[in-house]
């Protein structure tokens, strides 16, 4: 998954959370903890992630 991708599916993650639905906090995690493995994720985008999670959660 691309950068742009993973930005593309925060917003939508957003937007389902502010709908109420909830968010699959474990399919974050992971891709997040993939991508960071194969070097593919910048870490500022990680943490935003991460942060992202912990206040939507």
């Amino acid at each position: 998954m691309t950068e742009p991708a993973i930005g593309q599916e925060i917003t939508r993650a957003h937007a389902e959370a502010a709908l109420g639905l909830e968010i699959d906090a474990e399919r974050w995690v992971s891709a997040v903890e993939t991508l960071e493995q194969e070097g593919s994720l910048h870490g500022e985008l990680s943490s935003i992630i991460f942060d992202y999670l912990r206040e939507a959660l």
